[in-house]
């Protein structure tokens, strides 16, 4: 159990205590610390994490740091993957996308999963609209949200799409291991370099 304060960093920054949801390892004689670093008006207003471990071989937690109105709040998540990219509109509606194919999607009522179809990690998330979202991933996997859906887009590229980029009335750009592509009606055309 942790038994610490809040500890002030300096420039509006506290490390704030939390209890670890899995701890596994050889425990004997090791100490732990797990900490958030919560910064307060962050333009994001999403914290830092920073785990402190000595003797652990693993450490999770199911809960993520969340602020509202009335402060920052551990909300508890029905989920164990890593999550690599996240993208919304508003605070009732972001996307995450992440490991093994993990596609969540929150509201006002918390977080839910949903089924994307792959098994390949998604590795960012962009959209247009609520209803226009793109996820680009391991092994050329991207995938689109059209309002109803998750339905997976013929690349012709093995390439790991790290990065997607699009906004209203444009054109959705992905980023390959050593290319960037424009998404077309007949897959990915090359944008460069050439």
């Amino acid at each position: 159990p942790m038994n610490h304060g809040m500890t002030p960093l300096g420039d509006a920054v506290w490390a704030v205590p939390r209890q670890p949801a899995n701890l596994l390892g050889s425990l004997y004689g090791a100490t732990y610390q797990a900490y958030t670093w919560v910064s307060a008006d962050a333009p994001s207003s999403m914290p830092r994490s920073y785990y402190l471990a000595s003797g652990v071989e693993f450490l999770a937690e199911n809960r993520v740091p969340v602020r509202d109105d009335s402060g920052w709040t551990l909300q508890s998540l029905q989920f164990n993957e890593d999550l690599y990219g996240v993208w919304g509109t508003h605070d009732d509606h972001l996307v995450a996308v992440g490991k093994g194919g993990t596609i969540m999607l929150r509201t006002a009522a918390g977080w839910t999963p949903q089924p994307s179809g792959v098994n390949a990690d998604l590795l960012d998330i962009d959209g247009r609209a609520e209803g226009d979202l793109w996820a680009a991933g391991e092994d050329g996997t991207l995938l689109h949200w059209d309002g109803m859906g998750w339905s997976q887009w013929a690349t012709g590229t093995v390439d790991t799409l790290t990065a997607v980029c699009t906004a209203i009335g444009q054109g959705v750009f992905v980023a390959g291991d050593v290319r960037v592509y424009q998404v077309a009606d007949a897959g990915l055309t090359v944008e460069g370099p050439s």
